[in-house]
């Protein structure tokens, strides 16, 4: 089973003045694995909008959105935990626990766009977006948006339509959340179809998983 994460931060215009915020650590114990910044993984902008800092490997210099990781076996589910380091000052921690609705394909993503249905040109893919995470309405559209859905550690609370909980630090800083993110299967071959825009990992750069 192909598994792509994309470990994000968010750091908002009200705190412009935190510079660095780097992806310490990520651990996933399902699959016993633990990675490391300046060993395994980098923190990079691979988004138009450079308050997103994301995690992926560390090679080259390019900004990927993302890492693949690869499991032996199909996985129900599995936890993501990543701590980030915010200016050299302090660490906050961001776990996701990832649920996979199916069993239908070879892989999974938590970057919903690789759900979407898609052009000839790309595939003729089919949507797998659930439908319990499509909007039902026009005003439900912005409630069923990626960016409102997709698993992201924020420093400041804000309105999201995830399903998180924040603790805060005395100064209003979220230090740590747990958050929940449902998924559907979706075919390996997806990836090389949304590969032109440059941005995903590549197959030769998985990590692989050990345990069984």
């Amino acid at each position: 089973m192909l598994i792509h994460i994309t470990p994000k931060l968010y750091r908002p215009a009200e705190l412009a003045f935190i510079q660095k915020c780097t992806l310490s650590e990520i651990h996933i114990p399902e699959l016993d694995i633990t990675l490391n910044h300046g060993e395994d993984i980098d923190t990079r902008k691979p988004y138009p909008n450079k308050s997103y800092f994301v995690g992926c490997r560390k090679i080259g210099r390019k900004a990927i959105e993302g890492l693949f990781i690869e499991s032996p076996t199909h996985l129900s589910k599995f936890t993501v935990i990543n701590k980030w380091l915010v200016d050299d000052e302090g660490t906050v921690t961001h776990k996701v626990n990832y649920r996979v609705l199916d069993n239908d394909y070879d892989a999974v993503s938590d970057s919903m766009i690789l759900w979407h249905a898609t052009s000839e040109s790309l595939g003729s893919w089919e949507s797998r977006t659930p439908e319990s995470m499509k909007p039902s309405s026009r005003e439900n559209l912005q409630a069923a948006a990626p960016i409102n859905l997709q698993p992201r550690m924020d420093l400041m609370p804000g309105k999201r339509s995830a399903n998180f909980e924040d603790e805060l630090n005395n100064f209003g800083i979220i230090h740590s959340r747990e958050e929940t993110f449902t998924l559907p299967t979706i075919q390996k071959e997806r990836f090389e179809s949304f590969s032109d825009n440059g941005r995903l990992p590549s197959f030769e750069h998985a990590i692989r998983s050990k345990a069984h």
